[in-house]
């Protein structure tokens, strides 16, 4: 198996071009022809995790948390980052993150999240517009070549509807055409006005395979000049940022607390509100969530649990009647471990010498606390 398999699988679970546009996510240290067969799943990379993968013989990390911001100048080793890296290197590990495509991925770490505290009627909290724009495909062929032209189309993308491929719709009909000079049609001869008992063979697309789709139509189609349309979708939201739904049973905040802080588990939590309040609709984003505050309270949700906020958004969430849990960055995020090695192990069950490892390497915040 080659790195470019990993990418590209992990796109499949967090398409890259959701993340934010400051962001840096995919590959960030390898190449994409690499040989892979081991590999360790981790919230952030540092040199304790780096030899945690040596130690399983890793061929290298994919983690949440870039290790790679901003541009870079020079590589100091002097510091942790330029340390990190000459490790990379040096023992020929590559490094992929995925960040904030994972945290807005339909099936990303909010949607984990809220199913592990059994949210109902789950929904996004900022829906955001999918960057991939669907179209449909459609062709119309004789009825003997559907079934190839169909093969042809999914080869080429097309007729992927989450985890079904080769989705089509087929309807029956007739055809006419009149052949000028010089043509040679498939059926009927030059200048006769021709019916053709036709199929309307509809797919859909996403934007990067149109251009492929298409050619395999051509390439596969009897007709000289087969009727190809495509048509642009709109389609509802299905990624974004943060989560909200009901909890299973309305309960008082002060047990929500207790609850959640169990279930992560975090080793402490902030808190914001009545205790004795009655919650039966939680918001919920994973990591720092000051900016769907007012998400939470547009939604109409009574307690919003996040990893962290800074003062004012703890003050605006006070004003506006909104209780709140600050659980930690890494306890609301820690989740990305077993979300995308089980999501690796799955893809890749048929690879009998593929392995996953999950990091254990870091488990707390890394900041300590006093009372």
């Amino acid at each position: 198996m080659q790195l470019r398999q990993i990418v590209k699988a992990l796109d499949s679970l967090a398409p890259w071009d959701l993340a934010e546009s400051w962001d840096r996510v995919g590959m960030q240290v390898g190449r994409s022809d690499q040989s892979v067969s081991k590999v360790m799943v981790a919230l952030d990379v540092n040199l304790q995790v780096i030899q945690e993968g040596l130690r399983q013989n890793v061929n290298g990390f994919v983690v949440h948390h870039p290790l790679i911001f901003k541009p870079v100048t020079q590589i100091n080793l002097n510091t942790p980052i330029g340390q990190c890296l000459q490790a990379l290197i040096k023992n020929e590990l590559f490094l992929v993150a995925a960040h904030t495509n994972m945290d807005k991925a339909e099936r990303g770490l909010n949607q984990f999240l809220a199913e592990r505290f059994a949210l109902r009627g789950i929904t996004l909290l900022e829906p955001e517009a999918d960057p991939r724009k669907a179209y449909k495909i459609v062709v119309f062929c004789p009825e003997p070549v559907t079934a190839s032209i169909r093969t042809a189309m999914a080869e080429a993308g097309a007729g992927v509807i989450e985890n079904y491929s080769e989705c089509s719709f087929v309807v029956p009909g007739t055809g006419t055409y009149r052949s000028g000079c010089g043509t040679q049609p498939f059926i009927g001869k030059p200048g006769e006005f021709t019916e053709v008992e036709e199929t309307r063979l509809e797919m859909l697309a996403a934007e990067g395979n149109l251009t492929q789709i298409i050619q395999a139509i051509l390439a596969n189609h009897p007709y000289e000049e087969p009727a190809i349309d495509v048509y642009p979708l709109v389609t509802s939201p299905k990624h974004g940022m943060g989560r909200i739904g009901e909890l299973p049973t309305s309960i008082p905040f002060q047990e929500l607390c207790a609850k959640i802080k169990n279930d992560l588990p975090a080793r402490e939590i902030r808190w914001l509100g009545e205790p004795a309040r009655i919650v039966r609709k939680l918001a919920i984003c994973s990591g720092s969530g000051g900016s769907l505050v007012a998400s939470a309270i547009k939604n109409g949700a009574d307690a919003y649990l996040t990893g962290e906020l800074g003062y004012h958004d703890y003050l605006f969430a006070k004003e506006s009647g909104l209780a709140v849990i600050t659980a930690g960055h890494w306890s609301t995020e820690r989740c990305f471990i077993p979300l995308v090695g089980s999501f690796l192990e799955k893809h890749f069950q048929n690879s009998a010498d593929f392995k996953v490892y999950e990091s254990n390497t870091i488990q707390e915040e890394p900041y300590q606390t006093q009372g």
